[in-house]
């Protein structure tokens, strides 16, 4: 028989497909075999048939399946479920599908944040969701971070803080309390040692402290804020080691008495007495009140304005009848005087 010319191409073109369908099979790009599937589940079920699979291109993959309890099929996924059996459809190459049952979670709010934290979704999600809920942190308070179990995620300043559901969710927030100042202030006969260093005090915070004296020769009288208990401080407690939470700028005084006695001795200083003038029986710490001008202390042709520490007038100066902070040890005071001028040499302008 005898080919038309025409025939000729058509038969060479097919030759050289054929040629191109082996060139790619021998190397790989055509697999006439099907193509394998492998389903990689994270959790939630088991499955009970082969794993992986090979199936025809085009065709689908089927995996029997059991579901943990309280799992469920995800509708939202790509998988086809029917009657235990977990379907990939439309295969076109090998690949492995991974695949994570829908559970149903618990989303929970701390007791110390319940007034802080509002669920903006369901208590109940499921698995694979996608959680909603406004911050509001209470008063003297930012929150830095929202913490949901393990994770942790920043709050913007609108509050809303979105997060993907994995598992029961315990949420609870990381609170900064406002910048406050701190003080301890101690009678010189004790000192306070603070059982934490910190250089930033916040509201909320947990101070403790701790006083220490000598036993022999001091008794401590316990703390109070605000000022000393003489200086009409509130009391707080009686107890050497103090633990407070600070809801404010706070001061704290320790309050100590020293057991031992000192005087104030007030010298004439060339004025005269009519008994000496000692004050006696005071403690250190302690303010006393110095004498007025009562007529104890006289000297012709001076008035006494005062006293000081020194008797040239060089040192502290003291008004009468103020208040003078008693040292640990006796101390001594010095009249002052200022000379008097006689009437009869004073002028009067007419």
């Amino acid at each position: 028989m005898r080919l038309n010319r025409h025939i000729w191409p058509m038969i060479a073109l097919t030759a050289v497909v054929c040629l191109i369908a082996l060139f790619f099979e021998r190397f790989g790009w055509i697999d006439r075999s099907g193509c394998t599937v492998s389903l990689a589940p994270t959790r939630g079920m088991t499955i009970s048939s082969q794993n992986p699979v090979r199936v025809r291109r085009g065709g689908d993959a089927a995996f029997a399946v059991t579901f943990d309890e309280g799992c469920e099929h995800d509708m939202s996924s790509s998988l086809r479920y029917e009657n235990g059996v977990l379907y990939v459809d439309d295969v076109t190459e090998s690949r492995t599908v991974v695949y994570t049952p829908r559970r149903p979670c618990a989303l929970t709010v701390s007791e110390a944040d319940a007034g802080s934290v509002q669920l903006l979704s369901d208590s109940r999600a499921y698995s694979g969701d996608v959680a909603q809920i406004r911050v509001t942190p209470p008063e003297h308070y930012t929150a830095r971070r929202v913490l949901v179990n393990d994770d942790a995620y920043a709050v913007p300043p609108t509050g809303l803080v979105s997060f993907p559901v994995y598992d029961d969710s315990l949420i609870s927030l990381d609170l900064a309390g406002e910048e406050v100042t701190f003080s301890v202030m101690s009678d010189p006969i004790g000192k306070v040692i603070a059982l934490q260093d910190q250089d930033t005090y916040r509201y909320g915070d947990t101070v403790t402290l701790r006083c220490e004296w000598d036993g022999a020769s001091a008794r401590f009288d316990g703390w109070s804020t605000g000022a000393y208990l003489r200086n009409r401080g509130t009391a707080l407690t009686t107890d050497p080691e103090l633990q407070i939470t600070l809801s404010g700028d706070t001061a704290i005084f320790a309050n100590l008495t020293d057991l031992n006695t000192y005087t104030v001795t007030i010298d004439p200083n060339g004025g005269k007495a009519g008994a000496p003038i000692v004050l006696s029986g005071l403690s250190a710490g302690k303010p006393v009140d110095l004498p007025c001008d009562d007529g104890a202390l006289t000297r012709d042709g001076y008035a006494l304005i005062g006293y000081n520490t020194r008797a040239d007038g060089g040192g502290k100066h003291y008004a009468l009848a103020s208040p003078v902070m008693v040292g640990q040890e006796d101390a001594t005071l010095y009249a002052e005087w200022l000379p008097q001028t006689p009437a009869d040499t004073l002028i009067y302008d007419t």
